[in-house]
């Protein structure tokens, strides 16, 4: 018996969690992510996030974002959602798509080689290049 929780407790409690929450989310169709906890001596909270299947939170339209912002239709022609392009900074990058309420930073691409994703803006949208202008 455990008379404190401590992060190797809340590491095991997670992982074991993230099991159930795989077999509960096959079962019923849907994505469940153990997500993250806090805690003190006696006491734990963890999130539990639960996302429909094939859900993007990204827009693939880009027409509402373009609208809204006043850029020329024409400087978006070649871009595709879930195409491969070359970013300067990132190298091979997958474009996933924009977030219309950022107004800064409204496009996100993903790195290939890492998986991490990032914001960018309309200039770093700009500067990516397609797979046959490299």
């Amino acid at each position: 018996m455990t008379n404190k929780i401590d992060s190797v407790l809340l590491t095991s409690v997670r992982s074991k969690l993230q099991l159930a929450c795989d077999k509960v989310g096959k079962e019923l169709g849907i994505n469940l992510k153990a997500g993250n906890s806090t805690y003190t001596d006696t006491n734990a909270t963890m999130k539990i996030e639960l996302s429909v299947k094939g859900y993007c939170q990204y827009e693939y339209d880009f027409n509402r974002i373009i609208q809204s912002n006043g850029w020329p239709m024409e400087n978006f022609d070649r871009f595709e959602c879930g195409e491969l392009y070359y970013s300067p900074n990132h190298g091979q990058v997958k474009l996933l798509g924009a977030k219309f309420r950022a107004k800064k930073y409204p496009f996100v691409i993903e790195e290939v080689s890492t998986g991490n994703k990032y914001k960018i803006t309309y200039s770093g949208l700009q500067a990516l290049r397609g797979p046959n202008e490299c």
